[in-house]
């Protein structure tokens, strides 16, 4: 046998928020990726993010030649401003695209980038810098760089 059931209990405590608002945009490079091993090129700040929110960011970025060698390709994420905590984690990829009506050999980074930016006091943007471990001094080697992203506010980073 079982008794009669119980009062209800007290109210729980509200949940985190979820994603608020969506961003997107280009990721500009001003300049070609040229010189030695090692040489980086670096994009212009992007996104306009409000001092203490957290945001996940998908960076799109593709990077082409008239070169058929592989160029292996890194990448890292920084504030424009202020100290906002950045987390990256991202993939490489060659492959073919038809982007500008002919066929050529892109590389392809995928980035997911976390930034929390609760200690942040002033609104502030992102950075790119895409290294590469191979020369691209020679005319063929340079490497013409851009992309985009679309990032979310999100209440919480666990």
């Amino acid at each position: 046998d079982t008794g009669a059931t119980g009062p209800a209990g007290p109210k729980g405590d509200t949940g985190t928020a979820g994603s608020v608002s969506a961003i997107s945009g280009e990721i500009a490079f001003p300049n070609l990726l040229s010189g030695t091993a090692g040489s980086s090129s670096v994009s212009s700040t992007f996104a306009s993010l409000a001092p203490g929110k957290k945001y996940i960011v998908d960076a799109l970025i593709y990077a082409t030649n008239t070169d058929t060698d592989a160029y292996p390709l890194q990448i890292s994420f920084a504030a424009s401003t202020g100290s906002p905590t950045i987390t990256t984690k991202y993939i490489v990829m060659r492959g073919s695209s038809y982007r500008t009506s002919s066929s050529r050999t892109e590389y392809s980074i995928f980035a997911k980038v976390i930034v929390d930016g609760s200690a942040v006091s002033s609104t502030f943007g992102l950075v790119a810098t895409v290294t590469c471990g191979s020369t691209t001094s020679f005319d063929s080697a340079r490497l013409t760089i851009a992309g985009d992203y679309v990032g979310q506010e999100v209440g919480s980073i666990n």
